[in-house]
């Protein structure tokens, strides 16, 4: 069965194209891509941290470590919560820098790892358990998380009433109009395969996300990130795209 848009719940769609039995469509009514016929979660994520790494790659430590500028330029501590942490190298390094750091993710393997190997607190916990708990959080990160949502507005709620007073959220997704991915032919390839993620954002569709979801501050982060061995005129082709939205992910800070 196919289901209705996930923000306006529009069941009319145009195909934006198929891979394999996965078919992705574009709402008719507010233009967001979503995948149609997404399997159950089942254990997906297990797979997707199978042979886990022991450590962050060059291009992901230094990810890493601009994303934590991104986050000591708005408040230099405090707690965080990271929102699918994955094995928690992004919260080892924040704890590094004297943040309160919590994690969750629905993967038990790479909560193992993060708990056992890098020591920090994470737990295959829900949002709408932390909210049962009454848990408020100064800042809460979201890297590539809310495409795998099944209904991203809902979700976007709960972060909502985690955040203290005074406090945002970092989010970053993947971008469905990226010069990159055009170029591929929408070609699908590792975690941004279809298997995995529910919806596809662009900077309009996003946006529109964001504020359906209650957040009334919405501010894009004009960053493209440097990584090890990058050439000069790749990089400033980079900063150029991401002038005009169109670099590989979309930044944004948002506040209720």
């Amino acid at each position: 069965m196919m289901r209705s848009c996930p923000n306006c719940a529009e069941s009319r769609s145009t195909l934006f194209c198929l891979e394999g039995d996965f078919r992705i469509a574009t709402c008719a009514c507010c233009g967001l891509t979503y995948l149609q016929n997404p399997p159950p979660d089942g254990t997906i994520y297990e797979e997707y941290y199978q042979d886990l790494p022991q450590q962050p790659s060059k291009e992901l430590a230094s990810i890493i470590a601009q994303r934590l500028i991104m986050l000591q330029q708005r408040i230099p501590q405090g707690s965080l919560l990271d929102v699918g942490c994955g094995q928690g190298f992004f919260i080892a390094k924040a704890q590094g820098a004297g943040y309160r750091v919590q994690g969750i993710d629905i993967s038990a393997s790479a909560i193992t790892f993060a708990t056992n190997t890098l020591r920090v607190e994470a737990a295959t916990t829900s949002l709408d358990e932390l909210l049962s708990r009454h848990l408020q959080y100064d800042v809460i990160t979201f890297w590539h998380v809310l495409e795998h949502f099944l209904n991203p507005v809902e979700e976007l709620g709960k972060i909502k009433k985690l955040l203290a007073p005074g406090g945002y959220c970092l989010i970053e997704v993947p971008n469905l109009r990226s010069i990159k991915f055009i170029l591929s032919g929408k070609k699908w390839t590792g975690g941004n395969h279809p298997r995995y993620h529910r919806t596809f954002f662009t900077r309009t569709t996003l946006e529109e996300t964001l504020r359906k979801s209650g957040f009334k501050d919405v501010e894009r982060i004009p960053i493209s990130y440097t990584v090890p061995g990058q050439s000069r005129v790749y990089a400033a082709a980079k900063q150029m795209a991401n002038f005009f939205a169109a670099d590989a992910f979309l930044d944004y800070v948002i506040r209720p």
